[in-house]
């Protein structure tokens, strides 16, 4: 066989793809923490009526830099939507009042 016959093996020879069980493990651990995060966030919203980012995080005594992307990932998943409200960032700025969908 020369250079040009060679054909690299198939995919499942090769293994790629192939992860630790521990990077996976890790990752699922990190994502439990969220869902415990997003769980808090939804009784919130349940018992109160449309907030900001910045009024979510502070009803669960977190930190903006906590409490803004956990909001963020629950409106890209799709369980929080623009309740047409507007509100204030901590900072004085225009802010949406987030509801659950």
């Amino acid at each position: 066989m020369d250079l040009f016959d060679y054909a690299p093996p198939k995919y499942p020879e090769t293994r790629a793809g192939f992860k630790r069980a521990g990077t996976s493990q890790e990752a699922g651990e990190a994502l439990k923490g969220r869902a415990t995060a997003w769980a808090a966030i939804a009784h919130v919203m349940r018992e109160s009526k449309p907030l900001t980012a910045d009024e979510i995080s502070q009803r669960l005594e977190w930190s903006l830099f906590y409490g803004r992307p956990r909001v963020s990932e629950m409106v890209t998943m799709g369980r929080l939507v623009d309740s047409g409200d507007r509100g204030e960032t901590a900072n004085g700025k225009p802010a949406t009042k987030w509801r659950l969908a």
